[in-house]
């Protein structure tokens, strides 16, 4: 297809080609130019972690305190991308909660640290579940005896109105 100036016809007799004029084509043809897509963007592979109060830690507590989380934060990656199970990362997460608290009562005067929860010992649970059982083996009496006392309500009603 030939391209005419603007101001020629667009069909010439002695030709049998359908000639558009330039303007009208330029949408029509495709640039053969070839871009590359963009890339993707960067994906983080780093976490930064920047608290002041991290200062206020001494050297020691620090270097503690950053061994352990790099030690965590491997495990829960492990974790996340399938290198690891459930039971390996617990044991991670309990190594790391005990040297926290450890960490904890160095850095803390006792004094000043939060009491801990009273846990409750077995035999005090166990008493518990004793009662939480007589509580609801009452119930289930009392509505036995209930349903009991409405059904012979129930048969001594039907009973006299059998009786002409």
């Amino acid at each position: 297809m030939s391209i005419l100036p603007q101001n020629l016809p667009v069909f010439h007799p002695s030709a049998a080609v359908l000639m558009l004029p330039a303007p009208r084509i330029a949408g029509l043809l495709a640039a053969n130019v070839y871009t590359e897509p963009p890339p993707p963007p960067p994906r983080p592979t780093e976490i930064i972690f920047d608290d002041p109060r991290l200062a206020e830690l001494m050297p020691w507590a620090f270097a503690d305190f950053r061994r352990e989380m790099l030690t965590f934060f491997e495990a829960a990656v492990s974790l996340l991308v399938g290198e690891t199970d459930r039971q390996q990362f617990a044991r991670v997460t309990t190594r790391f909660n005990g040297q926290m608290a450890l960490l904890y009562n160095l850095l803390i005067p006792a004094d000043q640290q939060a009491p801990l929860p009273v846990m409750k010992t077995l035999a005090e649970l166990d008493e518990e579940l004793d009662a939480m059982r007589q509580h609801f083996r009452q119930e289930l009496i009392d509505q036995h005896e209930e349903t009991t006392r409405r059904q012979a309500a129930r048969r001594a009603y039907w009973e006299g109105k059998a009786q002409p």
